[in-house]
């Protein structure tokens, strides 16, 4: 009986170690800024986008509070929804809050708050994307869009027989 039991004990480590490297692999893979703070605020996952968000490592904000690189309301907010017993598992950020580079720069984000239970209490994920970043992103499609479509102009070629149409199509 202790064999069986040591053997399902092995199982269930390695599925856990499995389950933990899918999602490491997620945090590290994700567009958009991941902050996982316990109870007291203080950082305990910050995945690369976060790094290249607010331009410092992981290492220079890990077990620290992660109010340095929140604006006042947005650390208001945060603290109110960690405080507050009747805050829902998840709720959108309202518009118009700012975070803060390492710099002390401060930039428009979009994002979320969510509440996770876990053993040693709550945990609470901040996903944050910059909108600056994002709205940047946005006006290069529209550009190359248009560059793209200038460069297929085929108002200039005359003729409207089937093969030209046919060139048109492979062109496009």
């Amino acid at each position: 009986h202790a064999a069986e039991l040591e053997l399902r004990v092995a199982e269930r480590t390695a599925e856990l170690k499995q389950a933990n490297a899918r999602l490491a692999g997620i945090f590290r893979s994700a567009m958009d800024a991941f902050v996982v703070l316990d109870t007291s605020r203080r950082v305990l996952i910050f995945n690369p986008a976060a790094e290249k968000m607010f331009r410092c490592s992981a290492a220079e904000v890990a077990g620290e509070p992660v109010d340095r690189l929140l604006a006042p309301e947005l650390a208001a907010l945060l603290e109110h929804y960690i405080t507050s017993s009747g805050s829902p598992a998840q709720m959108w950020l309202p518009d118009g809050l700012h975070a803060r580079r390492k710099s002390g720069e401060l930039f428009l984000i979009e994002g979320s708050l969510s509440r996770a239970a876990s053993g040693s209490g709550d945990l609470f994920t901040i996903i944050l994307r910059d909108i600056n970043e994002l709205e940047h992103l946005l006006s290069q499609n529209v550009y190359l869009r248009q560059e793209i479509q200038s460069e297929l102009n085929f108002e200039e070629i005359v003729g409207a027989s089937p093969a030209i149409e046919r060139v048109f199509q492979s062109i496009e």
